[in-house]
This record gives C-alpha cells, structure tokens and sequence, in this order.
C-alpha cells in the first residue's frame, strides 16, 4: 500500500505548529517574557506611583504589560514562518519540499522522494497525530513525515487502518 504526497512551505509552518517540542518550549518562552514583562512594567509603575501617587499609573502599566505579551506573541509567530520561508527557499532542503512515496509493507514504512529512501521499522514509529488536515508520522522526538491530507494520490483512510495496525503488531 502507497500513498503519494508533495510538501509546501504551508506544510512545513503547519508542522511546526503542532510539533509537540515546538509547543512545549513555545509556551515557556511566552509564559517567562510575560511574566517578565508584567513585572519590569508594574516595577516601572509602582516606583512612578510612589513618587506622584496616581493611581492611573498603576493602570497604564498593567496595559502596558498586556500589549507587550500582544506584540511578542505576533512576532514569535513571524519568526516561525520566517524561519520556514528561509527552510523552503534553502536548496539544500530539497528532500523535504519534493514529491514523496510512503510504502507500508511488513517491516514498516519505506520514504521514497528524489533525494534517497528511508526505511522506518514500526518500532521507529513513535508517535501518529492527525489534524482535519494533515497526518504526522512521527520517527523520532523532532522529525516526521508530514502528509497533508487533501493532496494524496492514494487511499489515505486504507493507509491509516495499515500504518495502525502495523503499529499494533
């Protein structure tokens, strides 16, 4: 059973988003800066506040910190598609942004595009995660073949069943 696929810049952002690492170290990177940023700001303030005693300075501040986590989380997520955008113009990524093959067979799955094949044994699977519009087959913490459902040649609902079942063996 085979199932082809090609990747695009939107396939790699969208990995990226729900890359489980990515998340992990995305939400702590938010949740320090805002902190950090509530508390420079509400210092800032409180030290304004002492010496004028408005308590519209207080006010501002708090809003203040608030527009900054605003700020830094639209800028996290351009840099993230900045960094895909220099990933796809890059040539020597050639194997990621090209037609791919996923064949199942006993042993597991075999990655066919234009750079070479990979062989993944169902013990290198480590995890399977679908969206409405992709499906990750992840061999690794960080890597997975990345499909993109509604651009498959192939039955993907039989792929899924076999790749499941394979993994159950």
């Amino acid at each position: 059973m085979k199932i082809k696929y090609t990747n695009t810049l939107e396939d790699h952002i969208e990995f990226i988003k729900n890359d489980p690492t990515s998340q992990k170290s995305s939400k702590k990177i938010v949740v320090w800066f805002s902190i950090l940023s509530i508390l420079v700001f509400m210092y800032w303030k409180i030290v304004s506040y002492n010496k004028t005693g408005e308590l519209l300075y207080l006010v501002e501040g708090f809003i203040f910190s608030l527009l900054s986590i605003v700020v830094f989380i639209y800028a996290y997520k351009k840099t993230i598609i900045s960094s895909s955008q220099k990933h796809f113009e890059n040539k020597k990524n050639n194997g990621f942004f090209c037609e791919h093959e996923l064949v199942i067979d006993d042993l597991g799955i075999n990655e066919i595009t234009e750079v070479g094949n990979q062989n993944t044994k169902w013990s290198g699977i480590t995890k399977i995660d679908e969206t409405d519009d992709y499906l990750f087959i992840y061999i690794g913490s960080i890597s997975a073949h990345v499909v993109p459902k509604k651009r498959i040649e192939g039955d993907l609902d039989k792929f899924i069943r076999l790749l499941k079942h394979g993994l159950n063996k």
